[in-house]
């Protein structure tokens, strides 16, 4: 029989999302497990986050837990083209071609905070807050582009779904409908 780590127990109401300013930009470690920044994690929280924010290309939000740093998410509008929707659950309302989405552009959790529950709990929270905009002016699913397999297991253990269509090389699309979760 093999032993199974404990189960971490964590407070959901422990952790707050604020909106990255030049004053707080913690040190963060988002490189992966060998040290690489393969997916430019890193290189775009200390280069390019705030600039993008500043230009409404996306919100970063530091995720801290009990006040502590553990990783940040930027967050934007976009959409996902139906071709890209798996046949049998796209929607048949629509005439056009492209349907609302938010799109987690990036996400990381820091090194040492890894494997504790906390990116299923932001997670929790970015899809919360796609249902609230949702509700208000309209997002059918949440996107992302990945090519860290870790990643890709993650986001499908979560009921994301690798597009049906992918032509972004190496990065390959997952989408979340919400649309099950709207109508409760």
């Amino acid at each position: 029989m093999s032993r199974q780590s404990p189960k971490i127990l964590v407070d959901s109401k422990a952790f707050d999302y604020q909106k990255l300013t030049c004053n707080h930009k913690p040190n963060l470690d988002c490189t992966d497990k060998y040290g690489k920044d393969s997916q430019c994690l890193q290189k775009f929280f200390d280069k390019r986050a705030l600039k993008n924010q500043d230009a409404h290309l996306g919100m970063t939000y530091i995720i801290t837990y009990k006040k502590k740093p553990i990783g940040y998410v930027t967050l934007a509008v976009a959409n996902i083209n139906k071709r890209e929707i798996f046949s049998k659950a796209r929607p048949s309302t629509r005439d056009g071609a492209l349907f609302p989405a938010m799109i987690i552009l990036d996400f990381c959790i820091d090194k040492k905070s890894r494997g504790k529950t906390y990116g299923e709990y932001v997670l929790m929270w970015c899809n919360g807050l796609a249902r609230t905009i949702s509700r208000k002016v309209g997002c059918r699913y949440i996107v992302l582009y990945t090519k860290d397999p870790d990643a890709v297991r993650f986001y499908t253990k979560h009921s994301y779904q690798i597009a049906e269509k992918n032509n972004k090389g190496e990065f390959k699309l997952m989408y979340l409908d919400l649309f099950s979760a709207l109508k409760k």
